[in-house]
Formats: C-alpha cells, sequence, structure tokens
C-alpha cells in the first residue's frame, strides 16, 4: 500500500509533467480535474511574495501575475493554476 502525505505527491502522481513550486507550496489547495495540474491559492501566493520580498499588495501582485505568464509560455498545460478563494475565511495556514 502507497500512503500520500502531502498534495504534491498526489499531484505528481497523476501528472508527472505537472509544474510544482516549492515556495507556494503551503498554498497548495487542489489540481484540476482535466490536466491534473497543481492549484494554488492566489491570495496564499501573494502573501509569501509580499513577506519574501518585503513588498506591499501591489508589487507582490505584479510580481506574481508576471510568475505566472512565464509559466503559462513555458510549460504550457501543466503549467500551475492560481485561484481567487470565495467563501473561506482562511484556508492556508498563515500562523
Amino acid at each position: 500500500m502507497f500512503i500520500m502525505n502531502n498534495y504534491e505527491s498526489l499531484v505528481q502522481i497523476n501528472n508527472p509533467d505537472s509544474v510544482l513550486l516549492p515556495e507556494f507550496e503551503e498554498h497548495l489547495i487542489g489540481q484540476d480535474g482535466m490536466n491534473y495540474r497543481a492549484i494554488y491559492d492566489y491570495n496564499g501566493c501573494l502573501d509569501v511574495i509580499e513577506k519574501r520580498d518585503d513588498v506591499e499588495y501591489k508589487e507582490a501582485n505584479k510580481t506574481l501575475q508576471g510568475q505566472i505568464r512565464t509559466l503559462q509560455v513555458e510549460h504550457g498545460d501543466n503549467s500551475p493554476l492560481f485561484i481567487h478563494v470565495f467563501g473561506l475565511a482562511n484556508i492556508s495556514n498563515n500562523g
């Protein structure tokens, strides 16, 4: 019996070519049903960039948007998705 210990393992089993982003690991919230790409909480990823780069929301958003575009160009259907989650107070462990 094979036991999964994290979401990244599940994504890789379903799509070994799916791009994972270790810096956003705690904000990985699932995978899509078509290509089994990783799905990240957009706002959680923004928080990581704000803290890492010591920048405000606007600059972090610009950085993340650039990273998303680059991933889409370089990895196409294997690039991760970033979504805004509605209706959940806090899905990530922001401490």
